[in-house]
């Protein structure tokens, strides 16, 4: 059964408040594609290129594991392997960020609008994987 509901704003908000991270995240993610949905029309071939490449992230298994792997490096219970798995993850997420934030840059260039405002429009964060 396919029931749509018509939600105030506000009631969006009051249940997200109650939702774990995980679920929160996977929303502000569906929302931000939906978004995208909508003004992707407008955009330029170029833009909608660069906001794709802006909406890319690491996987949340992986965002999960680097936690899990961090927690127990900082109470210093991390094997040599979890040390190497950890360092593979940073640094994944590392050239993840660093595509998608020459993207934000590229897309701010091609507005004409300062970096700052093009993370604005995009809706990140910075850090964004937090």
């Amino acid at each position: 059964m396919n029931r749509q509901q018509n939600l105030s704003s506000q009631q969006i908000i009051s249940s997200a408040k109650n939702m774990p991270l995980s679920e929160l995240e996977k929303l502000v993610g569906n929302v931000l594609e939906v978004r995208a949905e909508r003004i992707a029309p407008h955009l330029s071939g170029e833009e909608e290129k660069l906001l794709k490449i802006i909406g890319k992230r690491l996987p949340n298994k992986n965002l999960v594991q680097m936690k899990k792997l961090q927690k127990l490096r900082d109470e210093e219970k991390l094997s040599s392997e979890g040390f190497a798995e950890l360092a593979k993850l940073i640094e994944k997420l590392e050239e993840i960020h660093a595509v998608r934030m020459s993207a934000v840059a590229a897309l701010a260039d091609l507005r004409g609008i300062t970096f700052q405002n093009a993370l604005k429009q995009v809706g990140l964060n910075l850090p964004d994987y937090e």
